[in-house]
Order: C-alpha cells, then structure tokens, then sequence
C-alpha cells in the first residue's frame, strides 16, 4: 500500500483490511479522530525505513530495536464518547430495613422461654408466626414471652385438647389493628397506605374431614375478600406433605392424606390468588410449614433456620419483605445533663435542705421520707440542666 493510498483511506470512514496484520482497522470508523492523527493513530508502531502495514516480527530483535513508540499519541486527550458508563451512585434500596416474619413450629412453647430469647436475638423479626403452642387459659403468656422482649402477643388456644394452637407475636413499636381469632386461625393487621394483614394457621394431622377443611377455605377467604388491596400473607403447618410446591408446580404427588384435602388448599391458592413462597422441606423431606402470600415479588428472601429447642423437629422458615410498615417513634424523654451543674449552688441547696429538715418534726416514717425526697427532686429540677432526646430511631 503507497502512502498516498494509505492517506486517502485514513481520512475517510471506509473499512479496509490490512494484509500485513490480518485484522480490518478500527480508527476512522468508531472514533472521531483528527486528520493530522490519523497516520500515528492507524499504527501505534512505525518505522522510518518501512513505509508499509506491517507488524513487528517476535523473531528478530534487530527489527524491534528500529521501532519506536509515537509520541503523538500522548496528546490525543480524552475522548468525546465512551462505552464504559460514569460510576452512579449506589442506591440505597438494600440499606433499607426489610420486614422479617418467622414461622415456629413450637411443639410446647411453655418451656421454650430461653430458646424465644436466642430467636430474638440472632433474627429479631418483627412478627412471630407459632404453632402447636399447645396452651391453656391457665398459662400466662409471661410465662414463655419475656415482656422485656418488647412483644405483643396473641393467642388462640385449642379450647377441647391441649394440644396444637396458634399465637402471633408483634414487636412493640410497630402500629397495628382489628386483631382477628377464628376458631382455626389468628389474624392481625397492619395499617400503612398499603395495609398489610398478617395469618397463622394450624392443622391437626387427624383433621381430614370435610367439614374442617370448608370451614378454614371460608375463613380465610372471607378475610381476604373484605381486605381484598392488602398485602395478604398466612402461614402457619398446613400438614400437607402431599403437595409439590417447588418451581412453582402445584401438584399433588403423595397419598399419605385423601386427595381431597390437599386439592382443597390448592383451591385455595388459586381461587384466593395465593402464592406459596416455601421451596424447601421442613419437617424430614416434607413441606409442611408454608407462607401463602399475595404479593409474592415483595420477598426478598425465604430460607430454613435451624428448628427451635430440642423437642420441635420442624425447621423454622424465615420470610422477609420489602413492604413498609408504619412504626410507633420512641417517645421523647428528659435528658439530665449533670457536667453542666453548678455545683456550688447544688451545695448550698442541699445545705438549706438538710438544715430545714433537721429542724422539722415529723410524726411518721412516711411523711419523713416525702419530705426529704421531695426537697431532693426541686433540687434537681431547679439546679440541674436539662434536654429533650430525639424521637428517631438510633443505634444504642
């Protein structure tokens, strides 16, 4: 290729195909580069003896030693496009706080206090979905649920056996309403702009009768259709090892309960537009422990703790959410700020008090030690600076 050639096709978009290197340029056809460049450009490596497209030969180092870098390459300066996109800020989406549910497979919750502790603890979630609770009125809910957990909980215990029952347990500070007990199922609710309403349900093993299975298809439904925008979600041992609910093929494949009990949740799902969210076994190879749900792209995750103490041999099943719910602001509380007293002003107040209390006579303990703490808390109150703590949420 001459160099008048070579310079005819530098300046013009056409592609060509080098011989000497056996690849087509890239120069003028992708980049805008200036005319007095293109020379340097269509070569990094040139040559002042060999005017012709060429390579350097790895095999002859006097080749080599004769080529040199041009230099004008230096000042081609930044380019005016490029295909690699500007950094962007990351969002902070995942630093947002998810909604945690967890479902508890019990199996006796009275002596399962020390094991509700740890749960809290490692997860903290922020509704407690229990079955078989296996309670009587008799038991206090203090007895399992230390209240310092910061809970609120609900109940509904099965009245003619002592075992099975449900309970919903909600953390203190998040708003909620028209709590909901059905003689199989609990249901609380939460309000936001998008209401949230929140189920735990139990079957017994021996309950295949037809009777049971409609009256629970009526209850739920008739709890969806009143809340039919809300972000619906029950869970809860359904004890239907019969159904395949992974990748999404809801079939029934087993015979251990009648057909018509399994087909009847599956009616459910469906006819509700319920999703059901676990893809793993819970209890030996079975998918007993389930989260029916209505909005299943809000869950961010869904995945089986270890169960609960030693005598429960069901898996725990972790549920979180993207939904926000509404939660109640820590009340604002005066602050003492004592490295801001006078201290020669607090002891002369005390000294007035205890001069003044020396010299009364007091006819009983009681009104001796109302006089005293009395004069104390004025002491503090005028003496003592004070601010007001934010209503935020802080780490401690």
């Amino acid at each position: 290729m001459t160099t008048e050639v070579y310079d005819h096709l530098a300046n013009t978009s056409d592609s060509w195909y080098c011989t000497g290197f056996g690849n087509p340029n890239h120069s003028t056809v992708l980049y805008d580069i200036p005319t007095s460049m293109a020379y340097s450009v269509g070569s990094i490596y040139s040559s002042d003896s060999d005017k012709t497209c060429s390579t350097p030969s790895h095999t002859s180092a006097a080749r080599l030693s004769d080529l040199h870098f041009d230099s004008t390459m230096s000042s081609i300066g930044s380019p005016t496009a490029a295909s690699s996109p500007k950094p962007t800020t990351p969002s902070n989406h995942n630093n947002k706080k998810h909604f945690c549910i967890v479902t508890v497979n019990f199996q006796s919750i009275r002596k399962k206090g020390k094991d509700i502790v740890i749960l809290v603890e490692t997860i903290s979630p922020d509704v407690i979905i229990g079955t078989e609770t296996w309670l009587s009125s008799d038991i206090s809910s203090s007895e399992f649920f230390n209240p310092s957990l910061g809970y609120n909980v609900y109940r509904n215990d099965r009245k003619s056996d002592a075992h099975g029952g449900v309970i919903i347990a909600v953390k203190n500070n998040l708003e909620f309403t028209n709590v909901t007990s059905g003689s199989n199922i609990e249901f609380i609710q939460l309000p936001k702009k998008k209401q949230m309403v929140i189920g735990a349900y139990y079957r017994p093993p021996d309950r295949v009768d037809d009777q049971y299975i409609l009256k629970t298809y009526e209850e739920i439904s008739a709890l969806r259709s009143t809340h039919k925008k809300a972000v619906f979600i029950v869970s809860g041992d359904f004890n239907v090892p019969d159904i395949q609910w992974a990748d999404n093929i809801n079939i029934i494949t087993g015979r251990i309960y009648p057909h018509r009990v399994s087909q009847r949740f599956l009616d459910l799902s469906h006819d509700l537009s319920l999703e059901q969210m676990v893809d793993f076994s819970t209890w030996n190879e079975n998918t007993l422990d389930l989260v029916l749900t209505s909005h299943p792209a809000f869950m961010t995750r869904c995945k089986p703790p270890p169960p609960i103490g030693v005598r429960s041999d069901h898996d725990i099943v972790l549920f979180n959410t993207t939904h926000e719910v509404t939660r109640s602001r820590h009340p604002r509380r005066k602050i003492l700020l004592w490295k801001k007293i006078n201290q020669d002003n607090i002891k002369r107040a005390c000294f007035d008090l205890c001069t003044s209390f020396l010299d009364r006579h007091f006819t009983t303990l009681d009104d001796m030690w109302s006089t005293f703490k009395t004069g104390l808390l004025g002491i503090i109150e005028t003496h003592v600076p004070t601010k007001t703590s934010s209503s935020r949420f802080t780490h401690p």
